[in-house]
């Protein structure tokens, strides 16, 4: 971390809005919290980049800006991709940084609460990103550029990484803040900081970043089973929101998630089960676990040995259940995550 002398003074002028970030409005909201992820190194299992898309889903948030990817972005590293549109046109899909909002409801006249669980209890900025390849001072710039003109006070950065677990196990979580406040709690919470040292992602830089320009920025780490190649994990999805919800107040319903994330863990244990290497592999990481042989090596460290977020090879003859059928489920829960909110709301505004 930067020391103190190297932040920038607070209540510096403005920094005009960069080219390269496009707008399609600019939200006036009260003291934002920004909440981001990037595919890529620092999203093992899809799980930090599912977990925005379902916070953006879950609010119903708005999408307001994009950062244009042609000048942050090598795309022979990072291709494009191409997909049939009505069976005879061809799509072009670029690498995207978007931006979304979602507002604190104003309550009903005479409610103590508001009436709809789809928003969040506070103004909120999603940030669903790609991790770029070229110019990442820039493109944190930028960031905190928007930051500062949107009053945003606070920053939470997601992210995954591979580790020696077992998906038996709860998900380990790390975590840091730049807050006194936050880390506190974090202490009290039993969550402890990496002591990783080496390359980083762009989490690590943008975390620097919000904390050069006094954003106090909180990063949470899930472990992902290395063994598991399936994205997105549910189970660590809902182990972040799960501490987020619990480290900020944000008083998400994560229980349809939660359900989600025990049928993908049941799913991947009925396979395992078949596999006699693969189950007695499982076994020997939840033994390493038990006696503590793992405490702060193999557990929590960034994904140095990976690339855009891919696991090694599996450990495992079996056939783990594929992506297709977990992104049905993940797709069913989230249409059942909105039916039951919108149930509930319906059930508050006839009790009032």
């Amino acid at each position: 971390m930067a020391d103190e002398a190297e932040r920038e003074p607070e209540g510096a002028q403005a920094e005009p809005m960069p080219e390269s970030l496009r707008l399609t409005e600019l939200p006036e909201l009260q003291n934002p919290l920004l909440i981001a992820a990037f595919a890529g190194w620092n999203d093992a299992a899809g799980a930090a980049s599912w977990a925005v898309h379902f916070l953006i889903d879950r609010w119903n948030a708005r999408r307001f800006a994009e950062i244009d990817a042609e000048e942050f972005f090598a795309f022979t590293d990072t291709r494009p991709q191409t997909k049939l549109a009505g069976g005879v046109l061809r799509e072009i899909s670029w690498p995207t940084n978007e931006f979304y909002y979602a507002r604190r409801p104003e309550p009903p006249e005479g409610a103590t609460r508001s009436r709809r669980r789809l928003e969040p209890p506070r103004d909120v900025i999603l940030l669903m990103g790609t991790e770029p390849n070229l110019r990442w001072k820039t493109f944190t710039n930028i960031i905190t550029t928007l930051c500062q003109r949107l009053h945003v006070s606070e920053a939470a950065l997601l992210g995954g990484l591979l580790a020696d677990v077992p998906h038996t196990r709860p998900v380990p979580i790390t975590a840091t803040s730049t807050s006194n406040h936050v880390a506190a709690e974090l202490t009290r919470m039993g969550l402890n900081g990496s002591k990783y040292q080496g390359p980083t992602g762009i989490l690590g830089v943008l975390h620097d970043a919000c904390y050069r320009q006094h954003i106090d920025t909180l990063s949470l780490w899930g472990a992902a089973p290395h063994y598991l190649t399936v994205s997105p994990n549910l189970q660590v999805s809902a182990a972040l929101l799960g501490r987020l919800n619990e480290v900020l107040s944000l008083k998400l319903n994560l229980r349809e998630l939660q359900l989600g994330a025990t049928r993908f863990q049941e799913r991947v244990s009925a396979v395992v089960a078949q596999d006699p290497e693969a189950a007695n592999y499982v076994r020997q990481l939840e033994e390493r676990l038990t006696s503590g042989l793992d405490d702060d090596i193999t557990l929590f460290a960034e994904p140095e040995h990976t690339v855009a977020g891919e696991a090694p090879p599996p450990r495992t003859s079996g056939d783990l259940p594929s992506a297709d059928v977990l992104i049905q489920d993940i797709e069913e829960l989230l249409r059942q995550n909105r039916r039951n909110d919108l149930s509930d709301d319906e059930s508050d505004e006839g009790s009032n």
